[in-house]
């Protein structure tokens, strides 16, 4: 609420008891007064002008009149009438009336009259004193007020061009000046807030303390609070309020009060806050200018801040204190202010130069003054010494350049985690700008994946700590994993403080030093400890393990030894050992040790796991060890991970027992930690796996010394592009391999007996393919032998390489049997897969260890193999085949010389040395005590 004069004051130069004073005197006649203004003027310095009547005196009135003196002659009313008009005419004028009796003086003052004098010509000198000595005081208690209230007006006006909300209230709390920014701010009309007490603003949770300071103001003379304002609509906003004591001759008045908002204040400490909370109601300089620019009225703070007194700075120009340059800036700032339809204070700075000739910087809160018609009358401005504020602002600028300078991220964050600021390195840190992110919850970092939520609670927590009135510190330090938004990963060390504050959390500043390095540092040596810690034990295990398989003699001590030596140890807590079931596609357990609790009754079949599962059976097929190191996270042991959890496993690595190609078998081990097989450890686990197969195999070898232990392979063959499965699915008949020559160039020759049809239509089946030669050895009445030649097997593959034979081979109704014979020591799985490879749909019916019922056979074959040449074996085995050794032979020798492209005389030649090395091997073997 603004509030100007509206009563227009006669004369406006101040009085001083030397100054002439014009005096208008109302009389009958001129000369009735003679004497009397003659001592006016003469000793007293008061001129005179005598009118007769009343209108004549108003005509003659203007603002050089400081007073009328009405005699009760004048008129017929007894001037009265006169007294009536000159104050209906100027409220403020000074009025004297000359009366005859009391009655005359109290009806005159009735009208308006000052003072009256009783009229006494004989006492002419002392009338005069009297008189000037009554206008005198009159005419100087009248400028008082004037002055007085022109001091109330600027003061107003000065409260009015705040920034702040200011407010005066009387000692009972009622409020009796505000400025716009209060209703403004508040939101309370005018009429509203004539009808409030200042305690109705704040929240009711700082009642109490802002009663207090005013409390403390009335005692004290001062005080200042911080609360909430609290407006109309029901929102707080946060204030910081400054009490003043008014007094009037040092009795007490009434307190004038200045708020302002301490929001920035509050969020922002790096920032300087130019409006912080006034030290004292009207702490700062004013001024007041004329329009010619010359000061009108200063107070004592500026007074005190230029070093001039006030009588020495009242009526002097501008330019006593400023520069011209200066003097030019505020007269643009007026000249903008003039021109502005809504700016009503502008800022600018100027250097002061005090009397001391001192020099400083001060800020200038400039609004211009009108008088009662709107016309300019001249400046008001609020001067703040601005010395320390630069200070600041340049050691803040040296500070920034401090924090943008050093290898490091900072970033500020507000109570509710908002980013306040940062330094380039922050948003590097990031890959953010800074555009994007101040004023942004740090949270988004999180969103974002730059940021671990882990790494905030921690954080979070450390604030917590910080806060607690347990500990005295200021600063803490967390660990922080930053991805940037390319992707690029590092390890920070993010130092937090927390920003100074009074009573309430304002936040934290974090400096983040990367640490990337040194914690790569730390994590090889850390991992070359492991893994000197894991090398040693690991050896430990081996050695034990070595110094039992040395002592152990078959496959099944050794297993034993291998387990019980893994689980014994605190790393493992269980270990078993499986050999494949190609067969029933699955590994059977042959061997364990440690807590097994049922968990291998409790794997899942092959049929039932997913294709991306790590199992024993993983391992023997791609020959590689496996590995999981978080059985609770890797999707790849979701169908045994619940069954291993149950028993404290947490990582496994199973690995494929191989030796010289051959698989043994598979061993698997459980850990009861995450990540339990470090690199190391699976290097040294490899190795070891090959050390298990060469141990399996030599024990075969002794065992195979002392027994006739042989793998029987049984397989049924459904394709048809084999040629005598097909031969049985179109014909009604059956074949039996009789046996396989492999010749010279490499390729086979197969003799095969057929029952059930003619050997014409097997002739001509045999003829409509391209890759088979086929011709008829023998028959008789009902079965036929023929001689299958093909550049590779139509039934088989080669098992001599192996040292594998075909026990058996029969053929009916599109469905083929086959039964392999092999050593000990052979590759069964080889075998399986280089037949399921050749042909798709074959099926591994039975793989069964045997005892033969005799080892002579072998032995006798053996040293049999040893004395033929391979053409001597093709030969002698093609001729007994073809029935050349029958009687009657059903295949002459020149016949049997033609197809395996040699002279009768080299078959007949092949044929004797091939009987007598028979004979001899059969005789030599029956010498050395076979049986």
């Amino acid at each position: 609420m603004t509030v100007k004069p509206t009563d227009k004051p006669l004369r406006e130069s101040f009085l001083e008891a030397t100054e002439t004073i014009q005096a208008l005197i109302i009389a009958d006649t001129a000369t009735a007064f003679n004497n009397l203004t003659q001592v006016l003027e003469r000793e007293h310095d008061i001129l005179t002008t005598t009118v007769s009547d009343t209108v004549d005196a108003l005509t003659y009135l203007n603002d050089q009149v400081d007073c009328v003196i009405v005699d009760h002659h004048a008129t017929d009313s007894g001037g009265l009438s006169s007294l009536e008009a000159i104050r209906a005419a100027y409220p403020d004028l000074t009025i004297v009336f000359f009366h005859e009796n009391e009655t005359s003086a109290a009806a005159a003052l009735q009208a308006g009259a000052d003072h009256c004098i009783r009229r006494d010509e004989g006492q002419t000198t002392a009338q005069a004193s009297h008189v000037a000595a009554v206008l005198r005081r009159e005419l100087q208690r009248r400028h008082a007020e004037r002055t007085a209230e022109n001091k109330t007006v600027f003061v107003r006006g000065a409260l009015d061009a705040l920034d702040d909300v200011s407010f005066v209230f009387d000692l009972t709390g009622e409020i009796v000046h505000w400025n716009g920014n209060l209703t403004e701010i508040s939101g309370y009309t005018d009429e509203e807030i004539a009808n409030m007490t200042p305690l109705e603003f704040v929240a009711e949770k700082d009642t109490e303390s802002v009663a207090a300071a005013i409390g403390r103001t009335i005692s004290e003379g001062q005080a200042k609070e911080d609360a909430d304002l609290v407006t109309k609509s029901g929102e707080y906003c946060p204030f910081g309020f400054a009490f003043k004591l008014l007094e009037d001759n040092g009795n007490a008045i009434g307190i004038c009060g200045i708020a302002r908002d301490v929001t920035d204040r509050n969020h922002r400490e790096e920032v300087p806050n130019r409006h912080k909370q006034i030290v004292e109601a009207m702490g700062d300089g004013v001024y007041a200018l004329d329009a010619d620019e010359r000061f009108e009225m200063v107070n004592d703070a500026f007074v005190s801040m230029t070093g001039y007194s006030r009588e020495e700075l009242l009526g002097e120009h501008i330019s006593l204190l400023t520069e011209e340059a200066d003097i030019e800036n505020g007269r643009a700032v007026v000249r903008e202010l003039l021109h502005s339809d809504k700016r009503t204070i502008a800022t600018y700075e100027i250097t002061v130069h005090t009397a001391a000739d001192v020099q400083f910087p001060c800020e200038i809160a400039l609004t211009l003054r009108f008088d009662e018609i709107g016309t300019f009358s001249g400046t008001m401005g609020v001067v703040r010494d601005v010395t320390d504020r630069n200070a600041r602002n340049e050691e803040l600028e040296r500070y920034e350049t401090i924090v943008e300078t050093v290898p490091v991220g900072v970033f500020v964050l507000s109570e509710d985690g908002t980013i306040l600021a940062g330094n380039d390195n922050a948003w590097t840190m990031v890959g953010y700008t800074a555009d994007k992110l101040v004023d942004e919850p740090f949270l988004t970092l999180v969103e974002a994946g730059i940021v671990n939520e882990k790494e905030v609670e921690e954080y979070v927590e450390l604030v917590r700590n910080l806060l607690s009135s347990e500990t005295d510190r200021e600063t803490g330090a967390i660990e922080a994993t930053i991805t940037s938004a390319d992707g690029q990963t590092k390890t920070y060390l993010a130092h937090i403080s927390l920003l100074p504050y009074e009573e309430e959390f304002r936040g934290t500043v974090g400096v983040f030093q990367d640490i990337t390095e040194r914690k790569q540092r730390e994590r090889a040596l850390q991992r070359q400890a492991e893994q000197l810690q894991t090398t040693n034990r690991i050896n430990e295990i081996i050695r034990d393990v070595n110094q039992a398989l040395v002592r152990a003699s078959t496959r099944e001590e050794i297993e034993q030894a291998v387990c019980a030596n893994l689980a014994g140890e605190g790393a493992y807590r269980f270990a078993w050992i499986g050999k494949q079931n190609i067969a029933e596609e699955r590994v059977d357990p042959q061997e364990w040790a440690g807590i097994e609790d049922g968990y291998l009754d409790s794997r899942p079949s092959s049929k039932v796991r997913n294709d991306d599962d790590v199992t024993a059976e993983t391992a023997l097929e791609t020959g590689e060890i496996q590995v999981v190191q978080s059985i609770a996270e890797n999707p790849a042991s979701l169908s045994w991970r619940e069954a291993a959890l149950k028993r404290g496993y947490e990582s496994a690595v199973a690995i494929p027992l191989v030796y010289q190609e051959r698989p043994y078998g598979v061993l698997c081990v459980y850990s009861p930690r995450p990540n339990g097989f470090d690199e190391t450890e699976r290097e040294v686990l490899t190795e070891f796996g090959e050390t298990i197969a060469y141990a399996f195999s030599s024990a075969e070898r002794r065992r195979a010394l002392i027994s006739d232990t042989v793998i029987e392979l049984e397989f049924a063959l459904h394709d048809r592009d084999i040629f005598t499965i097909d031969l049985t699915a179109r014909s009604d008949c059956q074949v039996t391999l009789d046996g396989i020559v492999e010749r010279s160039d490499g390729s086979l020759v197969e003799f095969v007996t057929i029952t059930g049809t003619n050997p014409e239509t097997v002739l001509e089946l045999a003829a409509d393919r391209g890759d088979l030669e086929a011709s008829l050895v023998s028959k008789n009445e009902n079965e036929s032998v023929f001689q299958l030649v093909s550049e590779e097997s139509s039934s088989t593959v080669s098992l001599a390489d192996m040292g594998g034979i075909i026990r058996e081979g029969i053929a009916e109704n599109g469905e083929g049997r086959l039964v392999f014979e092999l050593p000990q020591d052979a590759n069964v799985r080889a075998i399986v897969e280089a037949i399921t490879d050749r042909y798709p749909d074959t099926e591994l019916l039975a793989q069964r260890e045997r005892e033969r019922t005799s080892t002579r056979g072998a032995e006798f074959r053996a040293m049999l193999d040893n004395a033929l040449t391979d053409r001597q074996n093709e030969v002698l085995k093609t001729a007994y085949l073809s029935g050349f050794f029958e009687w009657p032979r059903d295949k002459k020798g020149d016949e049997i010389a033609a197809s395996l492209d040699i002279s009768g005389a080299t078959f007949h030649e092949h044929i004797r040395t091939g009987q007598r090395k028979l004979l001899e091997s059969f005789y030599e073997s029956a010498s050395t005590g076979g049986s």
